[in-house]
């Protein structure tokens, strides 16, 4: 049978008067739907933390500019109606309506909305305004409920152990997402267990999983991760993450308008130190002191000496300074600018 291929892609709409910017994006599956949302984004930057390895310390090092999802809105399956920004304003053409469309609206696939939509919202209420502490929220690291390792896997860089991709993710609406599942496996680790994600791959299981590690005095949540992407590989890197609340968006057609809605809980990356491949050591965190116990012999050079002092193999990073976080205009981005 003759297979489909899939495709994704937006067009640009234009930016309202607060910052935000309307996008439509299409995600066609492989099937002959072609389904199309409205995006709303604002652009931002923050500070992230690298490892310099000459004074061993992880410190703010580079701004890094990220992409933030305000909110969707479905328009539905090959929606074909007109959009334009005014504003604080988006106005969402008409669509040919059909039995199709139709049933859509009535399975919530699409909104079935046209007319103008107001968007008066203050794009610095979006961005976190307070830290929270895991036991704060309904989730942990240590105890069941645990929080699910496979919400951890896209902000890790294992492949490409360089720059960031996704930085931030919703931690309760997507705690148990289809697009999240895994089979859940806890085992007793040391001090605290591991906690990993596993489905079936074409040669050997598909596995993530974290260790606790601990949490710094300024809410620096600190974890060892492991990956394995079904061949002999295992690679491990120590992730760095802040839980922090937001306030979300709500989409409220009845009077056509979007509004700030209820707080969330995010996880927000804030740096990573790439361990490599069969990495095997132990990390522990000592005040703000991260150590590194290594094992120079797991590749059988140089020879094993037995009377060696432990305190050789030990190395120490500083873990220093504070997060920030601000937003940024997208003329301020050359990196998105130009139409690119």
């Amino acid at each position: 049978e003759e297979r489909k291929s899939t495709e994704c892609g937006y067009r640009y709409i234009g930016q309202l008067d607060n910052g935000i910017h309307a996008i439509v994006t299409i995600d066609r599956c492989g099937g002959a739907a072609v389904f199309t949302r409205l995006l709303l984004v604002v652009l931002g930057h923050d500070t992230v933390w690298r490892d310099d390895g000459d004074v061993k310390v992880m410190c703010v090092d580079d701004e890094r500019i990220f992409l933030k999802k305000v909110c969707e809105i479905p328009l539905g399956d090959r929606w074909s109606g007109k959009l334009k920004v005014d504003g604080n304003r988006i106005y969402v053409g008409k669509n040919k309506v059909s039995d199709s469309k139709l049933r859509q609206v009535q399975e919530g696939v699409c909104c079935g909305f046209s007319g103008w939509l107001d968007v008066n919202i203050n794009v610095a209420e979006l961005l976190p305004h307070g830290r929270m502490e895991i036991g704060e929220t309904p989730f942990s690291f240590v105890e069941a409920p645990f929080v699910n390792p496979k919400l951890l896997e896209p902000l890790v860089n294992n492949v490409c152990p360089t720059g960031d991709r996704i930085i931030a993710i919703a931690l309760e609406t997507s705690q148990e997402a289809n697009r999240f599942y895994g089979e859940l496996t806890v085992r007793d680790w040391g001090v605290f267990p591991q906690v990993s994600c596993w489905e079936c791959g074409s040669f050997n299981p598909l596995i993530f999983g974290y260790n606790f590690v601990g949490k710094t005095n300024e809410g620096i949540y600190i974890l060892d991760t492991f990956e394995c992407g079904g061949g002999t590989g295992v690679f491990g890197s120590v992730l760095f993450l802040v839980i922090e609340k937001e306030r979300k968006v709500v989409v409220d057609l009845d009077n056509s308008r979007v509004v700030l809605g209820n707080e969330r809980i995010v996880m927000r990356k804030v740096g990573e130190m790439f361990m490599g491949d069969r990495w095997k050591g132990t990390v522990h965190l000592e005040g703000s002191d991260l150590v590194f116990a290594i094992d120079p012999w797991w590749f059988g050079d140089p020879p094993r000496d037995e009377d060696a002092d432990p305190d050789t193999y030990l190395v120490r990073y500083r873990v220093a300074t504070d997060m920030i976080q601000s937003t940024m205009e997208l003329a301020e981005s050359p990196q998105l600018s130009g139409g690119s």
